[in-house]
C-alpha cells in the first residue's frame, strides 16, 4: 500500500504531462544516442503500466484516460524496433512494447471499447504476433538459446498470445483462427524456453555474465508464472532442473557493497532485484532472499507481472558455502574471495572461457580485483552498443592482459583458453590456464598464467611465455582509483583502499604509465571516460621467459620470494610457501 500510494503520487503529478516519445532514428542511430531511444521508449511502457494498473486498482477514469493516450503515443511511432536493429521485424524494444499493449488490453479488456480492443489487437497482431503466427525460426534469435534475446522476445511473445486468445478481431482480413494461432504460438513459446532453460551452463553460469543472465531470466518468469495459471500447474517451467541452481552465479559474481564481477558486456552495478525475490520465492533459497533485501530492501514490485512476487516467507541468509570462492568450469569464470563475512575481505575474478561468446570480449586470461569495498584493478567496461569506439571495450588492448607486437586476442573469431589446473584451500586458492590458443599467433608458442591468492591480502600473477621470433610485449593493469609508481613498485589507491603492487621478475622489469581518453562508456559510466593502466614494455628474444606481479591488499609484498627449481615454482608469502608446476623447465631471463 506504501509503494502504491507512492506511485500514485507520481502519477496524479504526470496527468498533465506528455508521455515520452524515443528520438527519431536518425537522431538515435546515425548520432550515437542508442541508449536514449531504449532510455525513453522504457520510460513510456513503465508509465503505461503504472496508469494501468492504478485504473484496475481506483477505477479513477482519469487513470483510463492518461492509460489510453500513452498506449495512443505509441500506436503513433512509426515502429516499435529499435532504430540500430532496424533491418528486424521484431527486437527486444519491440517484444517489450507488445508485452505492454498486451497487458493493457487484459486489465482493461471490461473498460475498453470495441474499437479500442481492436485496436490493441491489431497493433499487438501487426508489430508482433503476425511475425511469430507459423513459426520463429526466421528470427535469428528464436534459437539463440544462449542469448538473452531468445528469453525477452520468445516471453513477451507467449505472453501477448495468452491475451489474444480470445482476441474477437484479429481475424479480420485475415485467414487466422485466433484461439489455434494463438495456441501454436504458445506451445513454441513454451519450447523454445524450455531449450533457453537448457542453455544454462551445467554449473549454473551463465556466458553472457550476471548482467545479461538477470535480464534473460528475469524476463522468462512472467511468462512462466502466467503459463503456470493458464494450465492449472500442469506446465511448470520452474522445474526445470537446471533453473532453480543457476542463481548461484551472479551471488558469486557480488563485489561488496553493490558491484558485480562485470567481465564481457555487463555492468558494474550488481544486477538481480526481483529475479532474487523469484528465486527466493520458488526454491526457497535463503541466500537469494539475501540478495533481495540487498537489491530491493524487500520492497513490494507494482509491475503488473510481479505483484505477487512475494519471498517474505523465506529467511534471508549470508551466503556461507563450505569454501567462500567459485569456480564455473563451463563458463571459465572463477571468482577467488577472501571471506563473505567480512565486505571488505579482497577478491579476485578471473576469466578464461573464449574470445567470442554472446556479448564477449577477447579476454581469455583477465582479471580485476576488489578489496575493502573498492575495484581496484578493473577493466574498460562496457561501451556503447552501434558505436564505433566500442571496439576498445572488447578488444584485447582494455583488459589485464599482454598485446603481443601491438596484437591482442581476435574478437572476430572464436578460440579458447584452457584451464590446467585448479586448488581451493583454507590457506590458498590456486588456477593455471593456457592462455596462448586464445591468441591465434604463430609465434607465441607458450603462454600459461598462474593466478594464486595466499590467505589473507596477497595475490600473486605468473605469467610464462615463450616466442620463436624477436617481438614486443605491453602487459597492462588497469586500475580505478590513482597510482604512485617506482620502478619495478607500484601504489594503488581507491578510497581507503591500498593494494602495493611489485613486479617480482625479470629483475630489471619496471612499470610505466599509459591511458586511455575520451572513452565512451555504456550506461553514461563516468568512472569510465578517462582510465590509466600500469604496463610492462618490453621486448622478448626467442625462448622463455617469466614475468610475475604480486599486489599485497594493505600490506607490502616486498617479502614474496619466488624461486623456479627444476620444473617447480615456489612461491612464499603470508607466513606460506606453495610449490606449483612450471609451464617452461628453463625460464630463461629474454626479457
Amino acid at each position: 500500500a506504501e509503494v502504491y500510494t507512492q506511485t500514485r503520487e507520481r502519477l496524479n503529478a504526470h496527468l498533465d504531462q506528455p508521455f515520452p516519445v524515443p528520438p527519431s532514428r536518425e537522431d538515435s542511430y546515425r548520432n550515437g544516442i542508442w541508449e536514449t531511444y531504449s532510455r525513453l521508449s522504457a520510460e513510456a511502457r513503465n508509465l503505461v503500466e503504472d496508469y494501468v494498473l492504478a485504473y484496475a486498482v481506483d477505477q479513477d477514469q482519469a487513470y483510463f484516460e492518461k492509460a489510453w493516450e500513452g498506449l495512443a503515443s505509441m500506436m503513433s511511432w512509426p515502429s516499435w524496433v529499435h532504430p540500430v536493429h532496424e533491418f528486424m521485424l521484431l527486437d527486444l524494444d519491440g517484444s517489450h512494447t507488445c508485452a505492454c499493449f498486451a497487458a493493457a488490453y487484459d486489465l482493461l479488456y471490461d473498460t475498453l471499447s470495441e474499437n479500442q480492443r481492436r485496436e490493441l489487437e491489431f497493433m499487438v497482431f501487426a508489430r508482433g504476433l503476425a511475425h511469430c503466427i507459423g513459426g520463429m525460426q526466421h528470427h535469428f534469435w528464436a534459437s539463440r538459446y544462449d542469448s538473452n534475446w531468445c528469453s525477452v522476445c520468445v516471453s513477451n511473445m507467449g505472453l501477448c498470445a495468452m491475451a489474444m486468445l480470445h482476441a474477437e478481431h484479429i481475424h479480420l482480413r485475415t485467414e487466422i483462427r485466433p484461439r489455434e494461432a494463438m495456441l501454436g504460438v504458445i506451445r513454441e513459446c513454451i519450447e523454445r524456453i524450455t531449450k533457453f532453460y537448457d542453455g544454462i551452463q551445467n554449473d549454473g553460469s551463465w556466458k553472457e555474465g550476471p548482467g545479461y543472465w538477470n535480464y534473460g531470466i528475469v524476463t522468462s518468469f512472467p511468462f512462466s508464472d502466467a503459463l503456470r495459471r493458464l494450465t492449472g500447474g500442469q506446465i511448470n517451467l520452474y522445474d526445470h532442473p537446471k533453473l532453480g541452481n543457476t542463481v548461484e552465479f551472479p551471488i558469486n559474481c557480488f563485489l561488496p557493497p553493490d558491484r558485480v564481477v562485470n567481465f564481457a558486456d555487463c555492468g558494474k552495478h550488481f544486477p538481480g532485484g526481483m529475479a532474487f525475490r523469484k528465486f527466493a520465492q520458488e526454491y526457497g533459497n535463503r541466500a537469494a532472499a539475501h540478495f533481495d533485501r540487498v537489491t530491493t530492501d524487500r520492497r513490494p514490485s507494482i509491475k503488473p507481472a510481479e505483484l505477487f512476487w512475494d519471498a517474505s516467507d523465506t529467511v534471508p541468509e549470508l551466503p556461507s558455502p563450505p569454501h567462500p570462492s567459485a569456480y564455473f568450469p563451463d563458463a571459465g569464470w572463477c571468482v577467488m574471495r577472501g571471506s563473505w563475512e567480512d565486505p571488505d575481505a579482497p577478491v579476485m575474478a578471473l576469466k578464461i572461457g573464449a574470445t567470442v561468446e554472446p556479448h564477449g570480449h577477447a579476454d581469455v586470461g583477465n582479471y580485476i580485483i576488489h578489496a575493502g569495498q573498492r575495484t581496484v584493478v578493473r577493466e574498460l567496461g562496457i561501451g556503447r552498443y552501434g558505436d564505433p569506439a566500442e571496439w576498445i571495450f572488447k578488444a584485447t588492448h582494455g583488459h589485464n592482459l599482454p598485446l603481443f607486437d601491438g596484437q591482442g586476442q581476435p574478437g572476430e573469431r572464436r578460440l579458447v583458453g584452457a584451464v590446467e589446473a585448479t586448488e581451493f584451500t583454507g590457506a590458498h586458492d590456486y588456477l593455471r590456464a593456457s592462455i596462448a590458443p586464445a591468441y591465434g599467433i604463430d609465434e607465441l608458442t607458450v603462454f600459461v598464467r598462474h593466478f594464486l591468492y595466499l590467505r589473507p591480502a596477497l595475490f600473486v600473477i605468473i605469467d610464462e611465455i615463450e616466442v620463436t621470433d624477436v617481438t614486443r610485449m605491453e602487459s597492462r593493469i588497469h586500475f580505478s582509483g590513482t597510482a604512485e609508481t617506482a620502478g619495478a613498485s607500484a601504489t594503488l589507491v581507491n578510497g581507503k583502499t591500498v593494494v602495493n603492487v611489485r613486479l617480482l621478475t625479470p629483475a630489471d622489469a619496471v612499470f610505466l604509465r599509459g591511458r586511455h581518453e575520451g572513452l565512451k562508456p555504456g550506461h553514461a559510466d563516468a568512472e569510465s571516460l578517462d582510465i590509466e593502466y600500469l604496463k610492462i614494455d618490453t621486448v622478448l628474444n626467442p625462448g622463455p621467459v617469466r614475468f610475475a606481479v604480486a599486489f599485497g591488499i594493505d600490506c607490502d609484498p616486498a617479502d614474496v620470494v619466488l624461486k623456479p627449481d627444476s620444473g617447480n615454482i615456489t612461491v612464499s608469502g603470508q607466513k606460506q610457501t606453495l610449490s606449483i608446476d612450471a609451464a617452461l623447465v628453463s625460464p630463461f631471463e629474454n626479457a
